[in-house]
Formats: structure tokens, sequence, C-alpha cells
């Protein structure tokens, strides 16, 4: 979830493939988190995990997701050593984009 983004020590990759965004983390053993782009909507009961249920759409470079159904057990962290509690009714809505492409040197 948008946690991993704080960790300092977490490569991440991002993998597009035509309807779905993949993230492979590799804090805390390797995660996978799947935002689906094929224009689905969020399942009517979904299951609860540490990641939730994660859409997505672009609006022009800037991939935004609504992710629901997340674990109560998962914190939003606003820090590495601090977060928000999840009442298990959480929505998370993310904006991603790319700042600056890095230097491959």
């Amino acid at each position: 979830m948008p946690s991993w983004m704080l960790v300092t020590h977490n490569a991440m990759e991002f993998l597009f493939t035509p309807g779905r965004v993949t993230i492979l983390g590799e804090s805390d053993g390797n995660r996978l988190r799947r935002i689906y782009t094929d224009g689905r909507s969020h399942p009517e009961d979904p299951e609860p995990t540490f990641h939730g249920h994660s859409i997505g759409h672009w609006e022009g470079d800037t991939l935004v997701v609504d992710t629901v159904a997340i674990m109560p057990q998962t914190y939003l962290a606003v820090s590495e050593a601090a977060g928000v509690p999840n009442n298990g009714d959480m929505r998370v809505i993310e904006r991603i984009h790319l700042a600056a492409p890095r230097d491959p040197a």
C-alpha cells in the first residue's frame, strides 16, 4: 500500500501490462500488489487483504488508484515510525506519477 513508498530501503519495480499495473516490492520479504486498470469496479464484497483491492485509471501521466478492503491490521504509515490506525473501512486514493526519470549512471 502507500506505506511502502515511505520505506527507504524498499526497492520497487512497476510492471505495466494491458489491464493491470503490478508493483513488486522487496521490503519485509517479497510483496506483490495488483492495480487493475481494465475498467472493472471493486467486487461487491471483496475479501480484505493487507494491500486491499485496487482499481486504477490514468489521468494524463498520473495513475489514480482507488483501494478498498484493507485489513484492520494494516496501518496507513505517515512515516517509517508512525501510522494511522484503520478500523476496517479505510479507502485510499493515490496519485502516482514519475517525478523525474532516474539517471541510469
